[in-house]
Parts: C-alpha cells; structure tokens; sequence
C-alpha cells in the first residue's frame, strides 16, 4: 500500500448504511481498504478485504471483472480460486502484529476489525473509517440469502472491538470515524475525511 501524506493515512469503507451517505471523494486522496461489497461504492480502491468463502462464491466473478485493486482473504482455496492473496487469521481479539497475520476482532469475528488489522501491517497510522456502523443494514440492504442472514451480533463484536482500539492506541494510530451512527465508544462517530 503505497501512502500518500506523512500521517501514513488509510481508508477503511465498510458496508453499513452510512457508507452510502458519504460522498467517498475526499477519502480517494488516500489509499483506500474496502471490505466485502465496498468495493461497488469504490471500485477504485487499492484493496478489496473480504473473509467468507460465500461471499467471493457470489461476487468473485464480479470483482475480478472490475475491481483491478489487491484482493485479499483468509481461506486458501477460496484464494486459489479466485486469484487472491492469502492472510493468514487468528480467532483472537485485539491487534495482530505480525505480518500476514490478522486476528478475526474477536470469538465472533469482524470483517471489519480484520481490514482496520490489515491497514495497520500495511504501515497505517492514521485510519479513517467509512461505514463502520456496527448496527443496523448495510448500505446495500440485505445479503442475498445462500450467504446466510444479515444480523450480526454487534454487541459482542463491539464489546470484543475495546481490545484492537487500545492495542491500536498504545501503537500510536489515530483513528478516525467518520460514520454517523454512534455505536462504538472507542472511536467517537462524525469526525471528517481530513484534507491532508
């Protein structure tokens, strides 16, 4: 990941609601992580993270037609089926910081504590997050049903999250949250994507 201010800035656009009331411009001056179906709001980003086996079954195809990013999973045949790099993962809260390793947020697991792991072995230091509401639909409504139900348990997921935030504080990243939704303590909501 090729960083463009001295901060070390990287996006990181997840998939809840607010992701599509942002106007993800200002964030393209950034090298940008998109997770799962993120890639449809930024087909341009400069990494596509996305950790279940069901989802690249379904959109596989898709990406690899139009996404030309780095594409990223945790399983190896799903990886050689579909051309992608492979991380390795842990079931473990907090930060990993080993490289190739990221650690799933917690017993529950979190594609998107796994991505903000990603851009921190990338070099990160400052994380901006789109669309991680914790809460709620997604920006694009419902999964299709063979990839199983849309509810996730946000609580545990948050809860477990406490750990990855102070991991993350104590390695001096700043993170940045620009969803609107205020569910996760740790990383107050409505900040803006800086301008530099």
């Amino acid at each position: 990941m090729q960083f463009r201010d001295e901060r070390r800035t990287a996006v990181v656009i997840c998939t809840g609601q607010s992701a599509g009331r942002i106007d993800l411009e200002p964030a393209k001056r950034f090298p940008r992580i998109v997770v799962n179906d993120g890639y449809i709001l930024d087909a341009s980003a400069d990494v596509l993270y996305a950790c279940d086996p069901r989802w690249w079954k379904f959109h596989g195809p898709a990406v690899n037609a139009g996404f030309p990013g780095r594409k990223f999973c945790p399983d190896e045949p799903t990886c050689k089926a579909f051309g992608l790099e492979h991380v390795e993962i842990e079931r473990k809260p907090g930060l990993s910081k080993r490289a190739g390793v990221v650690y799933t947020g917690g017993i529950v697991g979190n594609s998107g504590a796994q991505a903000i792991n990603l851009a921190y072995l990338f070099g990160a230091r400052r994380i901006v997050l789109i669309g991680m509401d914790m809460g709620g639909p997604h920006f694009f409504g419902n999964h299709p049903k063979t990839l199983g139900p849309t509810d996730s348990n946000y609580k545990s997921m948050i809860l477990a999250m406490s750990q990855m935030a102070a991991d993350l504080h104590a390695e001096g990243v700043e993170v940045l949250n620009c969803s609107d939704v205020k569910n996760i303590p740790y990383w107050p909501a409505g900040k803006s994507i800086p301008v530099e």
